[in-house]
Order: structure tokens, then C-alpha cells, then sequence
């Protein structure tokens, strides 16, 4: 079948939804549709038989585009949005795709025109409003609820990434078909990488040796890595800090000066090492270079695709005891403890005091991802959603 996807996102770039839109395109792919991919001017192009990206117009003194909301975003979905109508016009699509805020379109088409849409749900926008902290986010956030719920109202079918999201859509339309699909592809990656490419990245970002404990994802606060920060300058503080090196990767260019001030501010320059957005590739060398992954999230509804890469890694992971977290890891594959840095802490001197305990629930991370991530299962649940999406009924013209 023929889909129309929209994606306000800069497609493509190393970072969370866009590499969900990246694995959604693959899967659809993979099963013989056809998608023309509407997204920002921004991102790398990425080759998949039977996919068409299509770019939208640049608004005038728009260069980029940051995470989270912001009024940039405005002007980019209304050009997204003047592009998507003009291939709606010229083209027949079985179905519209939407992500994130796009689920507004894809809503407003369905209820205008009885075009089939698919809301792919990544998380709840209204929270995003907190957790980014926007001004005025309560009325923000109280704002969003309500688009959310009338983007739920009008689709045909929803697509959950998490167990959270699909709680919450059950208790607002109980009727709706959804799956939930989570984002596993990410993990491919880590399949792909040689033990000479781990071993050089080891070298370069910890040459003298010591036990790595690395992060990887974003910047944003929501994350948590005030707290991580906070638990390391006590590690140092209670020892002489020689024993570990921390990487914390992904911080965006513009906000370096401002990680790098953070850390000289807590006399951490010596032992924690900032490293800019890596590409999928280097991000899962250094996963499996590491002796420890940390993710201290303490807000926010989805599961962190970094967790699921972290699983297949097959390396010890420190993490929050925060639904973010729960929701997929256990006591059995990872060290949980509690969204502070007391908590953060303690798991660290856990990690470093029973090595073989960790490194059996590393272990047992990699069979549970495997048994219950496949991209089988993945794809499976992808053609089971998308042909109950393309039902279609009372279809009108669009002029």
C-alpha cells in the first residue's frame, strides 16, 4: 500500500525519534509498502527501497531545529504541513503515518476527509511541555491534553512505544486498535560492531585503562544528569577518584561551553570526559567498550532508546527506578536504584564491589532482549497495525 508519513523531525540524526522513524521506515519497507516521508529541511538522507523523503520548505532564518518544543518547531510544521497537502493533492495514499505533533494533521485529514491515519505516539506531548520547561508550562501542558486526546478521538489505529503511553490511551478510547512497538531497532547497531572498533574506542577515551562507566542520549534535564553529576563529585569526594573514568556523550555543540563550565565548577575536568552526538555506529562501540552504562532519567512517560541498546550490549547497566525504566528492565538484568544522587551513588559502589553479580545480570540483559525484542515480533506488529489502519470508510475527495 501506498502511505503518506509525517515526521516533524530533523530525519535523519542520531538521536530519539528519528531513529524510531528511521526503524519504522525500514520495517515498512521491508514489508513491500511504498512511503513518501515528509519531514524538516534538515538531516541526513537515508536510502530504503520504496521510500521517498521529502523535504519541506526552510522558513526564512531557520538553521536548525533544537530537541524539545520550541517556536521554531511552529513555523517548520506549518511548511511541513503546505508540503504534505500538496502531496496529498497530486497523490493517492492509503494511509496517513504521523508522528508527534503531526498526529494534529493526520487527525484533522481523518475527520475531514475519512483518510485513514495511523498515530505513531512517542510520548505524551502535554508532559513534554514539563519536561523541557517551557514557559507557562502548565497552561501549555493543559493545552496539549486536549490535542492529544482529539488526535486519539480521530485516528483509525495508534502505535504505543511503551507500555505507559498505551495505558494512558486505553483509559481515553478503550475501543481504539493500538500496538505497542518498541524501539528496538536501535539495537542493530550493536550486532554490527567489530571487537576492534570496541577496542579502539576504549583506547581513545580511556587510554590509561580504568573502569569505564559511560552515558549516552541527550542533554536535556529531564535526564537526570544533574543527579549524576552531583553522585560523582561525591565518588570523588570519599576517594581520590582515580579509579573511574565517566564519558558522558551526545551533547549538542552549542551547549558544550555550558556541560564543560558544570563540570569544571564541581572539579570533575580530571575524570568525567564530555563527547558530542555520535553516530549509531560509534555510539555502540563505546557501549560495549564500557564496563558500566548509567541512564539517570527521572521524568518523562517513554522508555529511553538508549535502554534497549544498552540490553543488547550485554553490559552491566546502572539505572533509575523510574517508570521511564521499569517498564522494561528488572532486577534481574539491570542494577535499579533510586532517581537520585544518593541512589546513583550506591549503584555505582555495588557495580564496583560485586563485578560478578553485575555482569551475570549483564548476561541475562542480552537473553531477554533477545527473547522478547525481535525484529520478527517487530515486524509482525508493524503489518498487523498498518492493515487495520488502511480500512477505509467514507473516504471524501480533497480539493
Amino acid at each position: 500500500m501506498r502511505i503518506l508519513m509525517l515526521a516533524p523531525e530533523p530525519f535523519f540524526t542520531p538521536r530519539g525519534t528519528p531513529f524510531s522513524v528511521l526503524h519504522r521506515l525500514k520495517a515498512l519497507s521491508d514489508l513491500g509498502h511504498q512511503v513518501d516521508l515528509v519531514t524538516y529541511p534538515f538531516g541526513e538522507d537515508v536510502a530504503l527501497p520504496g521510500v521517498r523523503i521529502v523535504r519541506c520548505a526552510r522558513p526564512p532564518g531557520v538553521r536548525s531545529v533544537p530537541i524539545g518544543p520550541s517556536l521554531r518547531k511552529i513555523w517548520l510544521d506549518l511548511s511541513l504541513y503546505q508540503t504534505a497537502r500538496r502531496l496529498l493533492r497530486s497523490e493517492r495514499y492509503d494511509v496517513v503515518h504521523t508522528h508527534e505533533e503531526a498526529s494534529l494533521i493526520g487527525a484533522w485529514w481523518q475527520k475531514r476527509y475519512g483518510l485513514p491515519h495511523l498515530y505513531d505516539m512517542h510520548s505524551l506531548l502535554s508532559q513534554q511541555m514539563h519536561n523541557f520547561g517551557v514557559p507557562l508550562a502548565r497552561v501549555a501542558a493543559w493545552v496539549w491534553r486536549g490535542f492529544e486526546r482529539w488526535a486519539i478521538r480521530h485516528t483509525r489505529a495508534l502505535i504505543a512505544i511503551c507500555d505507559e503511553l498505551a495505558h494512558v490511551v486505553r483509559r481515553l478510547r478503550p475501543d481504539l486498535p493500538y500496538e505497542v512497538i518498541e524501539n528496538v531497532g536501535v539495537a542493530e547497531f550493536i550486532e554490527q560492531v567489530s571487537d576492534d572498533e570496541v577496542r579502539r574506542v576504549r583506547q581513545a577515551v580511556n587510554p590509561d585503562g580504568h573502569y569505564l562507566v559511560a552515558y549516552i542520549g541527550t542533554f536535556e534535564p529531564y535526564q537526570g544528569l544533574d543527579m549524576l553529576l552531583e553522585a560523582i563529585a561525591r565518588w570523588k569526594a570519599d576517594s581520590d577518584g582515580s579509579a573511574v573514568r565517566w564519558v558522558l556523550a551526545g551533547v549538542e555543540p552549542e551547549r558544550y561551553a555550558e556541560w564543560a563550565d558544570r563540570l569544571r565548577a564541581l572539579d570533575l575536568e580530571d575524570c568525567v570526559r564530555l563527547l558530542p552526538r555520535m553516530s549509531p555506529q560509534e555510539a555502540a562501540a563505546l557501549q560495549k567498550a564500557a564496563d558500566l552504562l548509567v541512564s539517570p532519567r527521572r521524568a518523562g512517560t517513554n522508555t529511553p532508546l538508549k535502554i534497549y541498546s544498552y540490553l543488547a550490549a550485554g553490559r552491566p547497566i546502572l539505572a533509575t527506578r523510574h517508570p521511564t525504566h521499569t517498564q522494561v528492565l528488572t532486577d534481574e538484568v539491570a542494577l535499579l536504584v533510586e532517581p537520585s544522587a544518593e541512589g546513583l551513588l550506591a549503584g555505582l559502589r555495588y557495580a564496583l564491589g560485586h563485578p560478578d553479580e553485575v555482569e551475570r545480570r549483564a548476561r541475562r540483559a542480552v537473553e531477554y532482549f533477545r527473547a522478547r525484542y525481535s525484529y520478527a515480533a517487530y515486524l509482525e506488529k508493524t503489518a498487523r497495525i498498518v492493515e487495520v489502519a488502511a480500512r477505509r470508510e467514507g473516504a471524501k475527495a480533497i480539493g
